[in-house]
């Protein structure tokens, strides 16, 4: 093919690349991968259900997502759905740490789980932008100042840092920086194909 294969984003496919050599089986190995993280996806949730409310509230939170079937029906499943709702949850973790005590560092982390988010799906860019205005918002009602929209911004920071090498990939092998290079990709089709059905007409 003439055309580089990133549809999807690239984080799912390269642990991927890891564990298919350790068990010979493609999909074995995307379930050991969903197994994995939907199994580390308690240790967030757990420290969340502390922070938001309380330890004993944690505790059964933490037991109830260990039997909750649609969970484990993921974690079971050769998808990035297990993968995805872990950085999700870290990365809320701490965004949550970050404007309990206005620290940047923890701001920035969670920028770049959610950038490890988007990698595995482009929806985790969502949750970016909604914690980046959450920050602002915070940081005006608590008047925080320059500290607040630092603390805000060292989060895009932090995303950018993980994402943009697969961007500047993105640019170099498909000429745009598109966030869904999908979707390029099918303009890039659907224009060869009017071409070959313009040449085929004349």
């Amino acid at each position: 093919s003439h055309f580089p294969d990133i549809i999807q984003p690239p984080l799912y496919p390269g642990i991927l690349s890891i564990f298919i050599p350790l068990f010979n089986e493609p999909e074995f190995a995307g379930r050991v991968v969903s197994a994995a993280f939907g199994s580390l996806l308690i240790i967030p949730f757990f420290f969340l259900g502390i922070k938001v409310f309380c330890r004993k509230v944690a505790y059964i939170g933490s037991a109830l997502i260990a039997i909750y079937p649609a969970l484990i029906e993921s974690s079971s499943t050769p998808l990035s759905e297990s993968l995805y709702i872990f950085f999700v949850f870290a990365a809320i973790l701490c965004g949550w740490i970050a404007l309990e005590r206005w620290e940047w560092k923890y701001s920035a982390i969670a920028g770049g789980l959610f950038g490890l988010s988007y990698l595995t799906r482009v929806e985790g860019i969502a949750y970016l932008i909604f914690f980046f205005l959450i920050s602002i918002l915070f940081s005006i009602l608590k008047r925080k100042g320059l500290r607040g929209l630092f603390v805000a911004t060292s989060a895009v920071i932090g995303f950018l840092f993980l994402v943009s090498p697969y961007h500047v990939y993105v640019w170099k092998n498909m000429g745009s920086f598109f966030t869904v290079p999908k979707i390029n990709l099918i303009l890039t089709h659907r224009a060869i194909s009017r071409n070959l059905i313009s040449t085929m007409s004349s």
